[in-house]
């Protein structure tokens, strides 16, 4: 019997958990959204929880946010903003600089992520 996907997706932090043991209580998740780097634009998020077991239960519920209707990514992203003791979201744009052969790619900030339009800036 294969497992539920929906279920394989749920995140239960063994990854941060094990680094927590270790006395790392500082670690950032970090996720991004787009088209990737060649097509750009790309949303970029990280979050840091506290560095506590407990905070498993507090967040259980969230899944990839493919798989959550517009309000539980609305509620979801309201309480990993309130459970988190950092989190940053950032838009980028690839942007060409100069022309013909000389011509080069940079990045720039592009203001809010129209794809986690739920998250406050920092």
């Amino acid at each position: 019997m294969t497992a539920d996907p929906i279920h394989k997706l749920k995140p239960d932090l063994s990854f941060e958990i094990a680094l927590w043991d270790q006395g790392i209580d500082r670690v950032a998740g970090v996720d991004e959204a787009g088209r990737g780097a060649l097509a750009g634009p790309v949303c970029s998020a990280v979050v840091i929880l506290p560095a506590d077991a407990s905070v498993v239960s507090q967040l259980d519920g969230v899944r990839d946010s493919k798989m959550m209707t517009p309000s539980q990514r609305t509620y979801w992203a309201e309480v990993i903003q309130d459970v988190a003791i950092g989190f940053g979201v950032s838009l980028l744009r690839r942007r060409l600089t100069g022309s013909g052969s000389s011509g080069r790619h940079s990045w720039q900030p592009s203001g809010r992520c129209s794809s986690c339009p739920n998250f406050r800036t920092t």
